[in-house]
């Protein structure tokens, strides 16, 4: 008997018959076998018929692992207790993703770019967000930082103005300046502060205003023709202008002066004259018509008697006689 690890060859004679592998070859009668060439039989005979279920040593080693070998491999009754069939394992993986499911996600590679939840503790979440600001869209109607500062002062800048509060307390609405004129209004009806004198310099410059404006008047000319009734003419101007032409009074040198012209004080030395009144006060004349030689005529309409808001006009008539014809005195206005 020949023994390998995984064939087992059994030859042997029995009766003048060779059992090989369960079969019977016929041999030759023992006197023959000195001729027997077994060499020859076992290529030819026995080899081929040899069972094929069975391999060479050589064949085993190279194809198996020893049983000394198996001590890191499970049984197969190992294996089923400890793992799942090809079965299960197709119903556990039911609810995972395979690898072609993954290809939208990212890898664990991918996410070392991504912030973590601790990353973003100082931050705002979406709803955070949404309900803290307002979305690019709806800040159409508002200004950028930019046009802010180019259009408006920063409340550093504004130290030298006033607050609305200030404002409305210190200046008047333009709905309430209905009463006052407007800048155009007030440069065209009155002189601005600089272009004219305060009360105080005026008075320090001027004196007071006269209530009862003051003059003279003296009209002469010649008569060369006896008999005949000579015309000579004069003008006196106030130096200012009335409010409006006054009432005439005409006081001879031998009258006395009506109230208006301030009584018996006044005189052609001491002319006066009450508010709205003109008072020509007379001297003697010389070769004056007694009756109408004399008349103060408002030059402006030629009135007489009469006189203008501005001054008047005298109109002396000779009585006839040759000669010198002359009338003079003083007047006064009242303003």
């Amino acid at each position: 008997m020949l023994n390998t690890p995984a064939r087992k060859v059994m030859a042997g004679v029995v009766g003048g018959v060779v059992i090989v592998g369960g079969g019977a070859l016929v041999a030759a009668p023992a006197s023959a076998l000195s001729a027997t060439n077994w060499s020859k039989i076992w290529r030819t005979e026995i080899k081929p018929r040899a069972d094929k279920r069975y391999v060479t040593s050589a064949d085993a080693r190279s194809q198996f692992a020893a049983k000394s070998s198996l001590s890191n491999y499970y049984t197969k009754a190992s294996a089923n207790a400890i793992f799942a069939s090809q079965d299960g394992v197709t119903a556990l993986l039911e609810d995972y993703a395979t690898k072609d499911d993954l290809t939208d996600f990212v890898t664990t590679a991918d996410l070392q770019s991504y912030v973590t939840t601790d990353d973003l503790a100082d931050y705002y979440t979406k709803a955070q967000s949404d309900a803290a600001y307002a979305a690019k869209s709806d800040l159409d109607s508002y200004y950028t930082k930019a046009q802010s500062d180019s259009n408006f002062a920063a409340k550093g800048d504004l130290d030298s103005y006033y607050t609305k509060a200030q404002s409305d307390s210190n200046y008047a609405a333009k709905g309430d300046l209905g009463n006052y004129y407007t800048k155009t209004q007030s440069d065209s009806s009155y002189a601005k502060k600089g272009d004219s004198y305060t009360k105080a310099e005026s008075d320090a410059k001027y004196a007071p205003a006269q209530s009862v404006l003051k003059g003279t008047f003296y009209v002469v000319g010649q008569n060369f023709t006896d008999g005949t009734f000579a015309l000579f003419s004069g003008d006196v101007s106030y130096g200012a202008t009335l409010s409006a032409a006054p009432t005439v009074h005409v006081v001879a040198a031998v009258d006395t002066p009506p109230a208006a012209c301030g009584g018996a004080s006044a005189s052609a030395t001491n002319p006066t004259a009450l508010a709205g009144q003109l008072c020509v006060f007379l001297r003697p004349t010389q070769n004056v018509n007694p009756g109408s030689g004399f008349q103060i005529v408002d030059p402006t309409t030629t009135a007489d008697p009469g006189a203008s808001k501005f001054g008047f006009g005298i109109r002396v008539e000779g009585d006839g006689t040759l000669g010198h014809v002359a009338a003079y005195g003083s007047w006064a206005v009242g303003q």
